[in-house]
């Protein structure tokens, strides 16, 4: 059953929580805390690659790698699934 207590709008006198504008707190004995630092994630350097291998030397490797593919794919297929599993079934 649906309850119809409660609805409606807001009222008109509430205030948004200025997070934002927040930089430290004072307490009554003037005591400041700042807060901790939050600690910002360096920069990722994004280097290009290369690689420069014969076609015969590749189909040579190519079997020693076939079990190493063949795990990935499984990986993404099963990742596929969960993602499609709607949530209301468990």
């Amino acid at each position: 059953m649906a309850s119809s207590s409660g609805s409606g709008t807001l009222p008109g006198n509430t205030v948004t929580y200025p997070k934002e504008d927040l930089k430290g707190i004072t307490t009554r004995s003037s005591v400041a805390y700042q807060g901790p630092t939050i600690p910002t994630p360096s920069k990722v350097v994004k280097q290009e690659m290369s690689f420069e291998i014969s076609f015969t030397d590749a189909l040579i490797l190519m079997p020693k790698f076939a079990s190493t593919l063949k795990a990935l794919i499984g990986n993404k297929e099963k990742l596929s699934e969960t993602a499609r599993t709607p949530m209301n079934e468990h």
